[in-house]
């Protein structure tokens, strides 16, 4: 049925990638091995959540491939198609989250909870809604009242439909640090294609390369919590009004990154490259040795 998962009890880890003549845990090869956990096929009834974390310490993710599921039920079944993740500790490394859907967190939702992200990939997942006129929110990941670390891990074409912010990855009270991360190709029907916080949250970056995404604001991230982003590429990004790139509407720091070929396609839109934004008063963004080069508005100018 719709409401089968997955069920990650406490202490345990749950491991793919093994062909079966192996003799230690550390032998197995996830993505020479794919081990999947499916949601359903084409013909099936999707299940709301490939996976569950509830009240969870310390559980593990590893080597896995997460797909099908399909989160667009009421309240808790709209959240977490691939992973929902409610008031847990949870480690997930060599994943790969793919094909799923859910009115919040296409791949994965997280409340109240700890998880780190490592040398994993989310390709494909939706923020959607049947109606297709509802707010929808993080593509790949939403996460509220949470702390998230990601590292070494890539995302690419994943989608907020609709009323939708973060085409990728969308924060509410939340606190999410990257390490040596791709964005590519993610979209958003409004805010951030590739990463959208509100005003409780803080997002930091370090070695991030954001290219090709899309968004009625903020083409790679609008951020309205505190920012930075260290190191890394800003490139090609696409918002129809301000932010090409960045759109900051609080304290940020860019340092040591190339932001260039961003577009506005609006004409009378402003700051293709990075707009910086105070509602009330100024909030300044310090940008130290980086490279802005080549972002333009809809009437071609820099």
């Amino acid at each position: 049925s719709a409401a089968d998962t997955y069920r990650l009890p406490d202490h345990t880890g749950l491991y793919g990638g093994f062909a079966g003549d192996e003799t230690a845990r550390n032998q197995a090869d996830p993505w020479g091995h794919p081990t999947w956990l499916t949601g359903g096929g084409p013909a099936d009834t999707h299940v709301y959540h490939v996976v569950t974390a509830y009240n969870t310490s310390d559980a593990t993710l590893h080597g896995l491939i997460l797909s099908g599921g399909s989160a667009l039920g009421t309240s808790v079944d709209g959240l977490g198609g691939g992973l929902l993740v409610i008031k847990s500790r949870l480690h997930v490394e060599d994943c790969l989250f793919q094909g799923n859907e859910a009115k919040y967190g296409g791949g994965m939702f997280v409340t109240e909870s700890e998880v780190t992200v490592v040398g994993s990939r989310f390709g494909g997942n939706q923020a959607t809604d049947t109606l297709n006129s509802t707010y929808t929110h993080g593509g790949a990941i939403s996460a509220e009242q949470s702390t998230l670390r990601v590292e070494r891990t890539s995302f690419f074409a994943n989608e907020a439909e609709a009323l939708g912010s973060g085409g990728a990855c969308r924060f509410e009270d939340s606190d999410a640090t990257f390490e040596d991360v791709v964005f590519h190709r993610n979209a958003a029907a409004r805010y951030g294609g590739a990463i959208f916080a509100d005003s409780d949250s803080e997002v930091h970056v370090r070695n991030g390369i954001f290219v090709g995404n899309l968004a009625q604001r903020g083409g790679a991230l609008r951020v309205l919590g505190p920012w930075s982003l260290a190191g890394g590429l800003v490139v090609g990004n696409i918002a129809e009004t301000e932010g090409g790139g960045i759109y900051s509407a609080n304290e940020g720091e860019l340092v040591n990154v190339t932001v260039a070929e961003n577009e506005l396609t609006s004409s009378s839109a402003s700051g293709a490259g990075l707009y910086a934004h105070g509602a009330v008063t100024p909030k300044p963004v310090t940008v130290m040795n980086c490279i802005f080069s080549g972002n333009r508005d809809g009437g071609g100018n820099s």
